[in-house]
């Protein structure tokens, strides 16, 4: 071994757990005894005065108080060892993967919404702020009719509240209008790895029903993996299976969380819907039907005795806004389902996010658009055919859309098409592609990297794909991607490279190294560059 250890870089990325840090460590370096270098570590970490912060990384401490953790350290009998380490950085890594751990431990706590009890006590200034921030924004989104789709807002105002690790309080605009010249895209840093704040990730309402919300760990896995909202698990799902399959298995997690995420997000789910995948008898399909038995079911006659829709006919108006409203608890709709058990409203949910996948990332479907989701979205279950009109699948729709915060038409039910009158017009509209970003670095200690470095070209091929890429423009301009030819040569490397090149200068979270060697393949990036040519 060397008598110099230089300080390798983005160590932080790598490790989620202590264990695999002390295995690096004693493996890597010549610190082969990690017990002993803990033991002198961790009471001087207790005995400092004043303490270091807990929520705050290395880098970001005071550079006094942090230069006298390692003085203390390095005096002990480990002064010679630790000598040989370029910025004493092994005791820079165990601390750093700490607050790692921390932080994600604190934001799972953070987007735990409990349950509201009539015993409660009165809501603390924070908890009022954020739901009239809420309510401010479903009543900006939505129509007064509910017959006729949400108007598209002029802007979303989104307050960032001021949290423990140094974020300011301010009032910033996040445009997703086409009457607005920019929309604006709130990036984490990729110089630290410190992740996007829970108050800018977005809704996670159907990730949360998929999962379970009382199943935290679970959560808190697939957070610190990335993977923490609703666009994401949108994309996510459109993956193969043996990809979604080897993204759990690259989780840290326990066993039993790795195999339960396993069964929601692989198993259940499956892949896309095809004619000649075997199924279960409750999953039979319905393409083998001749045209007067289609009639038959438009018409909402019933094929089978046994699934007549009466006694779950379509809720009214005002059911329906509190349904398909994501500040509401998601209970509502699983009860109104009237469903033997919750494991098969998940099942349920995660049919409806994937085959309808494809209308929610249109930015501005026509009706017969979204009436021709529902009905193929149908078919993949006897069991839709008990509902009046197939209503949970256009209120799970409408409640994902909504949860998107974004200018879709969640259109009504073919019943009341009389108020069609009232939709905006049909045509897509490019705006939101073409329309310039604006990115916001939420980081305090990092101020990002020029992105106007980034050709529009390549920001539109990403933006058009899903908001999930855009975040990697950034990215994209630290390691040198910056036109159309750079992203072709780019996706023509082989998985072990694209790797090499993101890690070697930035720090990017599983879902985000997935995303890039699933979605950036040639034949995709080629289709969705043409659409720009």
């Amino acid at each position: 071994m060397p008598d110099f250890f230089a300080e390798p870089k983005n160590l932080v990325a790598k490790f989620n757990t202590m264990g695999e840090v002390y295995k690096y460590l004693a493996t890597e370096t010549k610190l082969g005894v990690i017990k002993a270098f803990l033991k002198i570590l961790n009471p001087e970490i207790k005995a400092l005065r004043p303490p270091l912060q807990i929520g705050l990384y290395s880098h970001e401490q005071e550079p006094a108080l942090w230069h006298k953790l390692v003085q203390r350290v390095t005096n002990r009998r480990l002064k010679k060892d630790v000598a040989q380490y370029e910025n004493a950085w092994p005791i820079k890594l165990i601390w750093d993967i700490r607050v790692k751990k921390y932080l994600m431990q604190e934001k799972i706590s953070r987007a735990s919404v409990p349950i509201p009890s009539t015993n409660s006590a009165q809501q603390s200034a924070s908890e009022r702020r954020t739901r009239s921030t809420e309510k401010a924004i479903a009543e900006r989104s939505r129509s007064p009719n509910l017959a006729a789709p949400p108007e598209h807002p002029e802007t979303i105002e989104v307050e960032d509240e001021a949290n423990e690790e140094g974020f300011s309080q301010a009032k910033q605009l996040s445009s997703t209008s086409r009457g607005s010249s920019r929309t604006v895209v709130y990036v984490g840093c990729y110089d630290c790895g410190r992740p996007l704040p829970n108050e800018l990730v977005g809704t996670n309402s159907g990730l949360r029903a998929l999962i379970g919300e009382l199943n935290l760990e679970q959560l808190r896995v697939l957070f610190e993996a990335g993977l923490q909202s609703d666009s994401h698990l949108a994309m996510f799902l459109e993956w193969a299976a043996h990809d979604r399959k080897r993204f759990v298995d690259r989780l840290d997690a326990t066993p039993f969380a790795r195999q339960a995420l396993l069964r929601k997000l692989v198993t259940k789910v499956g892949d896309a819907p095809s004619s000649n995948a075997p199924s279960l008898p409750r999953k039979r399909t319905r393409e083998a039907l001749d045209d007067s038995e289609d009639e038959r079911r438009e018409e909402r006659i019933p094929l089978r005795q046994s699934y007549r829709h009466s006694g779950c006919l379509q809720p009214g108006l005002e059911e329906e806004e509190k349904m398909t409203d994501p500040a509401q608890p998601v209970d509502l709709l699983y009860n109104a389902m009237e469903l033997s058990n919750r494991d098969l409203f998940n099942e349920v949910w995660g049919v409806v996010s994937l085959s309808g996948s494809q209308y929610l990332m249109t930015y501005h479907s026509t009706p017969e658009q979204f009436d021709a989701i529902v009905k193929a979205i149908s078919r993949e279950r006897l069991l839709f055919e008990r509902y009046e009109n197939h209503w949970p699948i256009r209120f799970i729709l409408k409640r994902i859309a909504r949860g998107y915060r974004a200018p879709f038409d969640d259109h009504p039910s073919s019943a009341s098409q009389s108020s069609s009158s009232t939709l905006v017009g049909t045509q897509p509209d490019d705006t939101p592609v073409t329309a310039p970003l604006m990115f916001k670095f939420t980081c305090p200690y990092h101020p990002g990297h020029d992105t106007l470095r980034v050709s529009m070209d390549v920001q539109r091929c990403l933006r058009s794909r899903s908001t999930c890429l855009v975040e990697l423009v950034p990215a994209f301009a630290m390691v040198g991607i910056r036109t159309k030819e750079d992203l072709r040569q780019f996706c023509r490397f082989p998985e072990e490279e694209k790797d090499a090149i993101l890690e070697s200068t930035i720090s990017l979270n599983l879902f985000q190294r997935f995303s890039v060697n699933v979605e950036l393949t040639e034949d995709k990036v080629d289709l969705l560059l043409s659409r720009f040519a």
